[in-house]
């Protein structure tokens, strides 16, 4: 009985190892910024949640990531500065990357 118990607790215990790193700092500035301008919070959390992972994954630079936060704070000359400055390559596909993956926190009506 003891040793069910033991196990079930080290079981536990490496579970709790396993959690999520927390959010990056432009992670829970894109979410408050998405909901301050009205958005719905789980939205929100999912369209940050998409950009972290694209740029996880190396398919998003951080710089894009950036640029998205400064557009969803409404700092649109900041976020167009960066954005012009990107190699044409990134500037379409990167951004398109991220509205596709985002697509995916839409849910149908």
């Amino acid at each position: 009985m003891r040793a069910a118990i033991f196990m079930g607790c080290v079981a536990l215990l490496a579970a709790c190892g396993e959690s999520k790193p927390p959010p990056s700092p432009e992670h829970v500035a894109f979410t408050e910024a998405c909901t301050a301008g009205g958005g719905d919070p789980a939205m929100c959390e999912c369209r940050a949640t998409k950009i972290d992972e694209l740029v996880a994954a190396a398919d998003v630079s951080a710089e894009v990531q950036r640029a998205f936060l400064l557009q969803e704070q409404g700092r649109e000359d900041e976020a167009d500065a960066i954005m012009q400055g990107l190699p044409p390559d990134v500037l379409f596909e990167q951004p398109s990357r991220i509205a596709e993956a985002q697509l995916e926190c839409h849910t149908p009506n």
